[in-house]
């Protein structure tokens, strides 16, 4: 795979944040953390304080929280989409709460922080998707048709009780250099995974036996359940319809991305076999705008590529573009896998007892 960088409508924005997802000067980024140390201190100041004076409030119905310990792209959304598809098959009623929800709705294509609650709504139209507030929620209630509330990114979220804690970690970087934000990635200290009720470990492919049993072993000791989330890539589809992923193998494509997580989703893009991958890099909720697609539409012909393609959350405000070239997003769906006895379907029907 080759990396290309290009004009952006963000330029400065996009260039910091290309830097700090590459790394390429590592000694540069240690050195910027430990300066960053004290304001650490005073972060995770915030956080306890915050937690010492919030009051938890129980819900009517079951609350599934799914959540991240670190910032980026570990895989909730599309953990959230599986929830949700497998209470639907029985016929529950189902509340998302999103912050990309604004205040109690989809406000579709309009900004940069939207992206995830249109995929949602995009993919389950029946479902309601509220903010993140206890109002807002109870506002989204309809009688006795609602019966579960999927809670997206609520592990940090203390002033609603939770009946399952489902926390997402990404393999290829589960703690990032182990220090909070701003220094490194973490939104919580380490211990706070003792609040965990599952774990959920995303992108295996990521990394090799030994980091994978390292990983595994460390989780052990919270004797939590821990399940493995892959990929199955669906097919490549577009608002015109879809083909088959297959048809990308010995072909030139670019791939563009404005996830927290890019290589996750470049090395994905591999196990279909093009013959050369030119991978672009955009700051994680990236708002496109006209001069960000002429830019890749550029591109695309300038390499002879045959296909464009990027994520299903990227895709949704590209819709409103009108494309020169293929654009097409991968749709995946998410593979649960258990190390051991236990199986994270029941765990979520045994939440809602």
């Amino acid at each position: 795979m080759e990396l290309l960088t290009l004009k952006t409508s963000r330029p400065f924005f996009s260039s910091i944040y290309r830097k700090f997802i590459i790394r390429e000067d590592i000694l540069v980024f240690k050195i910027i953390s430990v300066y960053l140390l004290p304001f650490c201190l005073f972060y995770l100041a915030i956080i306890y304080l915050k937690r010492c004076l919030i009051s938890q409030r129980k819900l009517d119905i079951p609350v599934i929280s799914i959540g991240n310990i670190t910032a980026g792209g570990t895989g909730k959304t599309p953990l959230v989409m599986y929830i949700a598809s497998l209470y639907q098959r029985y016929g529950m009623g189902i509340i998302i709460a999103s912050s990309g929800a604004g205040k109690g709705r989809v406000r579709y294509l309009n900004t940069e922080i939207e992206d995830e609650a249109v995929m949602i709504k995009n993919n389950f139209p029946n479902i309601t998707i509220t903010g993140k507030k206890i109002e807002e929620i109870i506002r989204g209630m309809n009688g006795d048709r609602k019966n579960v509330v999927i809670f997206d990114d609520g592990f940090h979220c203390h002033y609603i009780y939770k009946d399952i804690e489902v926390l997402v970690i990404d393999m290829a970087n589960p703690f990032d250099n182990n220090m909070l934000l701003p220094s490194g990635l973490l939104r919580e200290s380490k211990r706070e995974l003792k609040r965990a009720d599952v774990f959920i470990l995303s992108h295996p492919y990521m990394v090799d036996k030994k980091e994978y049993q390292s990983l595994v072993n460390y989780l052990g000791y919270f004797k939590k359940p821990i399940f493995i989330m892959d990929y199955k890539i669906d097919a490549l589809r577009n608002n015109r319809g879809e083909i088959s992923s297959e048809v990308i193998m010995n072909k030139v494509v670019i791939a563009f991305t404005g996830t927290g997580s890019p290589f996750n989703f470049f090395s994905l893009l591999s196990t279909l076999s093009p013959s050369k991958i030119y991978g672009i890099i955009y700051p994680d909720h990236f708002n496109y705008q006209k001069q960000d697609i002429k830019e890749l539409e550029s591109t695309f012909f300038k390499k002879d590529a045959e296909y464009l393609i990027t994520t299903e959350k990227d895709y949704v405000k590209l819709i409103k573009y009108d494309w020169k070239t293929p654009l097409f997003y991968l749709k995946i769906k998410p593979v649960i896998k258990s190390i051991n006895e236990d199986e994270f379907d029941t765990l979520l029907f045994n939440a809602l007892k």
